[in-house]
């Protein structure tokens, strides 16, 4: 879901009509990646099969990407 989200946000920077929600869709991405960290990092502590400590790190890996995109957008205005 955080993916979808950024790349709505991605898409407004190339839909004009869609702009106005480029920092909403960054927002509700963020928390969902927070929510989304926050779980799989309980896996990971937790342990688990070979299989799901693998989806664990996937998930904090793929969790990071809303806040990566967030910052290059707002470096465009400094």
């Amino acid at each position: 879901m955080p993916l979808v989200l950024t790349a709505v946000a991605a898409a407004g920077l190339f839909v004009p009509g869609m702009a106005p929600f480029i920092l909403k869709a960054f927002a509700l991405a963020v928390a969902i990646a927070a929510v989304v960290w926050c779980l799989a990092l309980g896996l990971l502590i937790a342990g688990g099969s070979r299989r799901d400590l693998s989806r664990g790190r996937r998930a904090i890996i793929l969790a990071g990407t809303p806040w990566y995109c967030l910052v290059v957008y707002m470096a465009t205005f400094l």
